[in-house]
């Protein structure tokens, strides 16, 4: 999902930068975002390729990261990444800071770039914040947020036709193979919606008839609590911003197609702002969270 952070984080005492990290997580999902921090303790031979994998939106590792106890090893990685022609930003810090001297023996090895911010450990955690943040401000565009909206509600979409198919074949082991020709209709998102919220009413009344946990049962009636909300918080939102005329500032107003949204005070209209973004991006984590728990319980079922 887009509204993932990743970050890949590289520093021999794991232990000591714990606390920083769930800071660090914390401001992540304060923004919307939910953290996805990749923390290792040492340079491995896959770390490049691990690297390459995550896509972060930065690197962050530690100077001195020698198992020998001798200067550098944060700068191997660096220069590792350039050759594998990844440009990473990274943030570069040791525990007494870089002077002129080490910065400038650093760039003569050609291992580094503008892409690199050389800072004292003691104050890397205010400087991750901000490199967060400004992130965050070159993707606030309509153009580029409303590309990740629709891009992720087709996602959800995909596991919405997989859940009606499962919730079918809960409910009567031959309904499985009927939902899947629904399925592969082209029947509105907004309606496919309404048929899982009714098939998960339906499914919670029929295990109450039967002999399954209450545990299982409950959990079901938890997620469909929070599915509910699906359609008005992720299907009409993709439908609001798929026709909205792109703009070039990150502050306009979005024209709502619907009685009322959740993302607005008013009737009219949504304030595309920081806030609405952070919200639009909870709920995206929210409600992706909440379908992989119905998958799951899904499974549990013992009865039909």
């Amino acid at each position: 999902m887009k509204s993932k952070f990743p970050i890949y984080w590289v520093d021999d005492e794991p232990d000591v930068i714990a606390p920083k990290r769930k800071r660090v997580e914390s401001y992540i999902r304060s923004l919307g975002f939910e953290p996805n921090i990749i923390t290792v303790n040492e340079i491995s031979i896959t770390a490049v390729e691990d690297i390459k994998s995550l896509a972060p939106y930065f690197v962050i590792t530690d100077y001195n990261l020698r198992p020998d106890g001798q200067d550098g090893g944060g700068d191997e990685l660096i220069s590792n990444l350039r050759n594998a022609d990844c440009y990473h930003e990274v943030i570069f810090y040791t525990q007494s800071g870089f002077s002129s001297e080490m910065k400038t023996k650093l760039f003569d090895t050609g291992n580094m770039d503008i892409g690199v911010s050389f800072i004292k450990k003691a104050g890397s955690e205010n400087f991750i914040k901000k490199i967060i943040g400004q992130k965050v401000s070159e993707y606030a565009d309509l153009s580029t947020q409303r590309g990740w909206i629709v891009a992720d509600a087709i996602l959800l979409e995909a596991r919405l036709n997989s859940i009606l198919t499962e919730l079918a074949k809960a409910l009567h082991p031959s309904f499985g193979g009927s939902m899947m020709r629904i399925v592969e209709k082209n029947i509105d998102f907004g309606f496919r919606s309404d048929i899982v919220g009714g098939l998960l009413k339906d499914t919670i009344k029929h295990l109450r008839t039967t002999s399954e946990s209450e545990d299982v049962i409950n959990e079901l009636a938890s997620c469909k609590t929070v599915f509910n909300k699906f359609k008005d918080e992720i299907i009409e939102l993709r439908n609001t911003i798929a026709h909205q005329r792109a703009s070039s500032t990150s502050l306009v107003k979005l024209k709502i197609l619907q009685k009322k949204s959740p993302y607005s005070d008013d009737d009219k209209f949504i304030s595309f702002d920081d806030n609405f973004l952070s919200k639009v991006r909870r709920n995206f984590n929210k409600h992706a969270s909440n379908m992989a728990k119905i998958e799951l319980v899904i499974e549990k079922l013992t009865v039909q």
